[in-house]
């Protein structure tokens, strides 16, 4: 048995020490413990209350010595005014600067400058007019944006752009966060090159920050290999990465179209500045050659002069003499390419010193078709590894045209949380965890935070539940975004949103919670309000999301209310930023559904510096009489049999039950059920019999049986004056993943967008799933009782099936109680369930197809839970 143990500031809901102690040590000796390094001066300036579901209570620091919190009671060492010296020398102390998430400046060709991630505005023009519920969403406890913000229009890939390859000079480097199809920017400007008879382009692609995993590389819909005379180079973006082999220099080429004459003379033209060698092309668009009276065609020879100067020089300089023969009636290149004596910019010119033939029969018209500059060095100049494609392929009876549709697969490389060995691993990933750690830490960051910065025991907590709850992240990011924008995003799609814990960047996770970390009454709170949002929910959202199952195409699914009937006729649409899996998005778009049916309130409430402990995500016990007449907090004055008396009046309404929760100065709480007669106000409370009696001195919470007290989650915390907090509390609703009905997924192929399958659905059942690995553990409560049972399933998908797998339905059950239901796109699920020993419990799983069918169950063996495991607590 333990007691929870928390030292906090009193100018910084966020600088907090957690720890756990052994029931039965005093006020003292935990804290000896807990704050070793705090001097007798530093704790002279503190305060200690004890907190439960019930209150407060302060104990005097005479008392330290003697008093031995019991197990369920959470200890709040809280520092006095002129204490900020004493945390600030004992936690470790994080300033959050205003610094934005960036990749620098680069020059070269490319011109990549900041991929930072500095807030953009979203001018009027762009602005979603969000509806109602919208607004609701947008106030959640895990805030979503609304499509004016999440749908970035200066995105490329999630605009029509986003399909054809571009060139971005000085413009955002992208963070290829997840797995995603893309297309990648030019690195550089392609240029061709002409050898023997053939035309072959040379390309260079940036996908992003590195590293990355490439994969599935295709010009349009056909694979890179399917193509004749194609090399390429993936450089997956490591600093160690070797030289660029194929395309080693930058090329700045010219496309021209100029026909080259007798009578014309020389043609000129300038290349770039700072070149060190030159190219030219030349097309002889009919052939080259004679037709003779026999109909053969006999060879013809054209000769063509290169000459060069310094631009702004006088003196020419002769590079070449070109003397073409040939006796072909079908058009061909040829090219010469030459080095200049130092690097610089020049004027090229050229001319055809052979007349042209007047006869019918000659064909030998040329076309000067392209003017190229080298540069030495790479073609981009970036401070931080890049991966990057490069690739030469023979033009010549394949392309037409520069290619702009080449496109490939990208997955992220960071480290990612691995449960197994309890380490942090460099590996693919698209845990939202691990990509919200790679955020703030990676090359993109202007600032990275330290390891010490990051709260990465709740960050691997977090990526653990993500895996059970198949939760991912799939995002390009080539827009300007602020850090917390993107940290946002990440959460959301995890359930969660950013927060600190200790001062460390962590999440706040939307989960049912059990421990609460304080009691808000009206004798430490003041300024209590409410509101109701009487909002109308729509009948169904409209989910516009990148669909991975198709393409990685824009689509549209509509996800309908729980318990609609009937065909839905009022839509809302809403989007998912990250989110590419069709299951996921009606998953979390029932979710969404069950947040508006379950937290219409909204509690405002004002603490004073000293009761200051909450910060975003705490589950708080609200007992309040603004909530309802009859729910009130009073200290009890004298108890004589059955009856108590508080010292505060009470409403009690006919026809009501009521029950009142009595804490004492040791932290013990209890509830009893009153007996009460209607009256109109009273200071007496007649206890049902048998009810554990108070005594004087003890707090008193009175209300509606059931709802004695309401359990709210801190959604937002806003400075006030002297100190104070004003604190924003939204119900704890524990119940939404069964509001939301998640349990039957129905069908989705990905085409039209009509309804939940948006298009014809196929037929049949998916397969069996098998049961790789059921691992099972144990947690005590006592010598002979088990707490819970931890069981960690894993699959596969089965063999056949006449659909695809996509989703999992994970099912679990003890003793006789009905079977609990999960639905996961994750292949590992873990069960964490309360049992007692001796009973049995049972697990199955079932797969759940394309269509929405579902497999046959695969049962795991009948498990008998031990009497006595034999596990340490």
């Amino acid at each position: 048995m333990s007691v929870a143990l928390t030292s906090l500031s009193q100018f910084d809901p966020a600088e907090r020490r957690h720890g756990e102690m052994p029931e039965g040590l005093t006020i003292a000796e935990m804290i000896a413990q807990h704050l070793p390094e705090a001097l007798p001066a530093h704790l002279a300036r503190a305060d200690v209350v004890l907190v439960n579901e019930q209150g407060e209570w302060p104990v005097s620091q005479d008392l330290w010595r003697h008093v031995r919190p019991k197990s369920g009671v959470t200890v709040v060492l809280r520092m006095r005014l002129g204490g900020k010296n004493f945390l600030r020398a004992v936690l470790t102390i994080v300033v959050i600067a205003a610094a934005v998430w960036t990749g620098g400046a680069a020059a070269g060709l490319l011109g990549f400058v900041e991929g930072s991630f500095a807030y953009s505005a979203v001018s009027a023009a762009t602005t979603f007019a969000v509806s109602v519920a919208g607004t609701a969403l947008v106030n959640a406890l895990v805030p979503l944006r609304p499509p004016s913000l999440t749908n970035r229009r200066d995105s490329p890939t999630y605009a029509l752009s986003g399909t054809r390859n571009a060139s971005n000079p000085w413009g955002v480097v992208p963070v290829i966060l997840g797995r995603h199809r893309v297309y990648p920017l030019y690195g550089a400007n392609p240029y061709t090159e002409v050898v023997g008879d053939d035309q072959y382009m040379r390309l260079l692609f940036v996908v992003g920050y590195g590293p990355l995993a490439v994969s599935d590389l295709k010009i349009g819909e056909t694979p890179i290999d399917d193509y004749d005379d194609v090399e390429y180079n993936i450089l997956g973006g490591y600093p160690d990465d070797p030289e660029l082999a194929l395309f080693p220099a930058a090329v700045l080429q010219e496309d021209l179209s100029v026909d080259l004459t007798y009578d014309a003379g020389f043609v000129s033209r300038t290349t770039q500045p700072d070149v060190t060698e030159a190219s030219v092309d030349f097309v002889f668009p009919r052939g080259l050659g004679e037709l003779n009276d026999d109909g053969n065609i006999d060879s013809h020879s054209v000769v063509i002069e290169i000459q060069y100067r310094p631009t702004g020089g006088t003196e020419w300089f002769t590079v070449k003499t070109l003397n073409y023969s040939n006796n072909r009636s079908a058009a061909f290149r040829r090219g010469y390419r030459w080095t200049f004596p130092t690097p610089g910019q020049y004027d090229v010119r050229i001319r055809r010193t052979t007349p042209n033939s007047t006869e019918s029969s000659v064909f030998d018209d040329v076309t000067w078709s392209a003017l190229r500059g080298f540069r030495t060095g790479s073609p981009i100049d970036f401070p931080f590894p890049l991966t990057l494609i490069e690739m030469r392929i023979r033009a010549t009876e394949q392309l037409y045209g520069v290619i702009d549709t080449f496109n490939c697969m990208a997955s992220s490389i960071v480290r990612d949380w691995e449960s197994a060995s309890g380490t942090w691993i460099e590996r693919e990933t698209a845990n939202n965890a691990s990509l919200f750690r790679h955020v703030l830490q990676g090359p993109a960051m202007a600032l990275p935070r330290t390891d010490d910065q990051l709260d990465l025991e709740g960050l691997a907590a977090w990526h653990e539940d993500c895996v059970a709850n198949g939760y991912r992240y799939n995002r390009v990011h080539d827009y300007d975004a602020s850090i917390r924008e993107v940290l946002s995003d990440i959460a959301t799609a995890g359930r969660a949103s950013p927060s600190q814990t200790d001062g460390r960047w962590s999440v706040a996770l939307d989960r049912p919670q059990s421990v609460a970390i304080g009691a808000i009454t009206p004798r430490n709170s003041h300024n209590f309000s409410g509101e109701i949002n009487y909002r109308k929910i729509p009948d169904a959202f409209r989910v516009v999301f990148i669909d991975e199952t198709n393409g990685y195409v824009r689509k549209e699914r509509i996800v309908e209310r729980p318990g609609l009937v009937g065909e839905p006729t009022v839509f809302e649409l809403i989007e998912f930023p990250g989110e590419t899996d069709p299951v996921q998005v009606w998953i979390k778009g029932r979710l969404r559904f069950a947040e508006l049916m379950a937290r219409a309130e909204t509690y405002f409430t004002t603490l004073p510096a000293e009761r200051m402990i909450y910060r975003r995500g705490d589950l708080a016990y609200i007992n309040h009489n603004t909530l309802t007449a009859v729910m009130a907090t009073g200290q009890v004055r004298r108890v004589d049999g059955l009856y108590v008396s508080i010292d505060e009046e009470v409403t009690f309404e006919a026809g009501t039950d009521y029950m009142v929760r009595f804490t004492n100065a040791e932290g013990e709480s209890w509830g009893a059920e009153l007996d009460t007669p209607a009256t109109e106000a009273t200071t007496d409370l007649l206890l049902a019999a048998g009810s554990r009696l108070p005594a004087p001195g003890d707090v008193a919470m009175v209300g509606p049986a059931g709802r004695d007290v309401i359990e709210g989650i801190v959604k937002d915390i806003e400075a006030g004056q002297d100190m104070s907090g004003r604190l924003t509390l939204v119900p704890h609703a524990p119940n939404l993943v069964e509001l939301a009905e998640i349990d039957e997924v129905p069908p989705w192929d990905g085409g039209g967008t009509g309804g939940p399958g948006g298009g014809d659905v196929p037929e049949g059942e998916p397969a069996k799933p098998i049961i790789l690995e059921l691992d099972i553990n144990y947690r005590l409560n006592t010598s002979d009782e088990v707490r819970a049972v931890i069981a960690t399933v894993i699959v596969s998908p089965g063999a056949g099936g006449a659909v695809p797998t996509t989703a999992y339905n994970m099912q679990y059950r003890s003793g006789a109680s009905d079977w609990e239901s999960h639905v996961t796109t994750s292949t590992e699920f873990v069960f964490d369930r309360p049992v007692r020993g001796g009973d049995n419990f049972e697990i199955r799983v079932r797969a759940i197809g394309a269509n929405g069918a579902y497999s046959a169950y695969t049962y795991a063996p009948l498990t008998e839970v031990p009497e006595n495991p034999g596990m340490p607590e």
